[in-house]
């Protein structure tokens, strides 16, 4: 899926008065089965921006378009089709407590559908492909930090989507499991899925061995946070 920013401005209205600019003049573009890394301190606008990739919040100014399609004049079942075709890690896990890792995933693919059988074969392909097959049974509770995160990522590539949207996948995780994420992330993108990671953790930046836009300020551009 072929993602792409044309001068986009974001601004939120605060409920007791004022403004917030969270984007200004924001432009990208992301080809089909690329993997970009949006780094840049904490408020820089990175979720602003993933959020108006999904379709949860419209563009003050400018165009927000994929594979050509302006999503911002997009119908609303149109716009709920083509998010079936994304998998978004959210910052926090949200993961269901009283459900197993499989059932976790499962519980995904049947919301979109699928027959019982296939999402559990398709939920445990997910689970291996994350290293997390011998964990098919175990409760979020039970599971290390590193590998939750491995499950939330495990739960949204389940449905086979063209983009993965990754918002901080690495928060609060140690060096080791940030490698494993990174890991997991270019074998996504291995396989055709379009990637874009929102991160502060360049450790995570690095580890991905791909293209960095520079967030800060609302503003995006070429290079890593804190380049000339």
């Amino acid at each position: 899926m072929v993602v792409e920013l044309r001068g986009v401005s974001k601004v939120y209205v605060r409920r007791g008065g004022g403004r917030v600019q969270a984007l200004r003049g924001a432009s990208l573009h992301v080809g089909a089965g690329e993997l970009v890394v949006l780094a840049g301190p904490s408020g820089a606008g990175k979720s602003t921006l993933l959020r108006l990739l999904t379709g949860e919040e419209r563009p003050t100014e400018g165009r927000v378009r994929m594979d050509g399609e302006d999503i911002g004049t997009l119908r609303r079942g149109r716009l709920a089709r083509l998010r079936r075709q994304m998998g978004v890690v959210p910052q926090e896990p949200r993961l269901v407590a009283d459900r197993s890792a499989l059932g976790n995933v499962t519980l995904v693919l049947r919301a979109l559908g699928m027959a019982a059988a296939e999402a559990r074969a398709r939920s445990l392909e997910a689970l291996r492909d994350a290293g997390l097959a011998a964990c098919a049974t175990a409760f979020p509770g039970e599971l290390a930090a590193g590998e939750r995160r491995r499950l939330v990522l495990a739960r949204a590539v389940a449905p086979a989507p063209r983009l993965l949207l990754a918002d901080e996948p690495t928060a609060m995780l140690d060096e080791v499991a940030t490698r494993e994420v990174a890991e997991l992330l270019r074998a996504v993108q291995a396989g055709g899925t379009t990637v874009v990671v929102a991160t502060r953790d360049p450790a995570l930046a690095a580890a991905l061995k791909a293209r960095v836009l520079s967030v800060e300020g609302g503003r995006v551009s070429e290079g890593p946070h804190g380049a000339a």
